[in-house]
């Protein structure tokens, strides 16, 4: 599905089960909520992988995560993100030194 942030987020069947449950209990009357899950699932894709491991993505999805040719696949544990080599590298910059430390201080790690 696409990332507000640029990039395809890779989410697995029981994590997409927790958030269709969540969105499931927002109110009909809500108009962002209702944006929202139309943004979400409009534009998500399911997928499985062929016999050489490989999965098709649309190229509305690579063009939202700013992908031409090369890509980078960031674990996130029981999630991964695909992103563009740049936006991957804005990351690890932003992310990078003591930024970390205060990261994992403010988040309580």
């Amino acid at each position: 599905m696409p990332h507000p942030d640029g990039y395809i987020a890779v989410l697995p069947p029981a994590r997409v089960e927790k958030l269709l449950a969540q969105i499931g209990e927002m109110k009909l009357s809500d108009r962002d909520a209702q944006a929202v899950k139309a943004r979400i699932f409009s534009s998500a894709l399911q997928f499985t992988f062929d016999k050489q491991g490989r999965f098709g993505a649309s190229a509305d999805l690579l063009a939202h995560a700013g992908i031409a040719k090369d890509a980078v696949l960031v674990g996130m544990g029981d999630t991964f993100n695909i992103m563009s080599p740049s936006r991957w590298q804005d990351m690890q910059r932003a992310t990078a030194g003591e930024n970390f430390g205060d990261m994992m201080r403010r988040i309580g790690l």
